[in-house]
Order: C-alpha cells, then structure tokens, then sequence
C-alpha cells in the first residue's frame, strides 16, 4: 500500500474504519486493519478460487484525514516472485526491515488486535542464517518473535 492511512485502532479494535479482504483462498486469514500502514504490503493467495476478490475500505465519521493508494497486481503461479503459501507479508533480499500493521516510528502506533499472520522471509543463495534485532527508537520496545516455524525453500 503506497500510501494508507484510515482511523486508528481503539484498544486494538478497529471499531471506525477497516481495510476487509475477501474472495481469498479459505484458509489464508487476512486481518482487518486501520490505522497508518503507508509502505506496508499484503500478498493474498487466490489460486484455488475463481474470484472475485474484493477490497472493502468502510469509514465511520469525520474525524481524520484519510488517504489510500492500493496498487495490486497479480503473481503468476509459477514465478519465482510468488510467496510460500499462507504468507500476508513476504521480504526478499539480504537486509531490510518489516513492522507491524499500525505500527510508526513517531507517535503513539497501537498493535491491532487479532495480527496472527505469517511474514515470511527468502532464503537468499549463499545465505545459511537470519539475525532480528530491534530498531532502537527514543525509549526501548520489547522484541519478540512468536509462532516461529521454519518451512521448506523453494
């Protein structure tokens, strides 16, 4: 998403503006998210469906400036592009970072309720390990990691 801010979560909750995704292979769960996700990304499978798929953005109010802009393009089934099944966010390369739905570096970013998806990462050739670290801002976060499971390469 190049450009995505809605209202934020309340308690985790998106109670006033969501981003739903629907139409999606049945067991990749795409949560509902709100709040500021500029520069984020969302791989759905859609392979065994015939569609449609659809991306629902519902506001409630006026209380913020909201702005999106969605760019979606499909992956053919076969490209060396195309994520391990079941991965919402998946990174390439041999260093970057990723964040959490809502999550921004100046301000108060919320953790939405309910962001059990997977991110995945490409084995790169040559590479043998993956260090994570925290990206240090003004006052320490705490880092964790759950759910970690390693899969098969492609």
């Amino acid at each position: 998403m190049k450009r995505f801010k809605l209202a934020g979560p309340e308690a985790g909750s998106c109670l006033k503006d969501r981003l739903i995704v629907s139409g999606q292979n049945i067991n990749a769960f795409i949560p509902k998210i709100c709040g500021e996700n500029s520069g984020q990304h969302m791989y759905i499978d859609v392979d065994t469906v015939s569609g449609p798929i659809e991306l629902s953005i519902n506001t409630v109010g006026q209380a913020i400036e909201r702005s999106w802009e969605i760019e979606v393009s499909q992956i053919a089934c076969n490209s060396p592009l195309r994520p391990p099944a079941n991965c919402l966010q998946y990174y390439t390369g041999t260093r970057g970072s990723f964040s959490s739905f809502n999550y921004f570096t100046k301000g108060n970013s919320q953790y939405l309720n309910n962001m059990n998806y997977a991110v995945c990462l490409r084995k790169e050739a040559g590479f043998c390990s993956v260090v994570y670290s925290n990206e240090q801002r003004e006052s320490p976060k705490n880092f964790e990691i759950v759910n970690f499971r390693i899969g098969p390469s492609k």
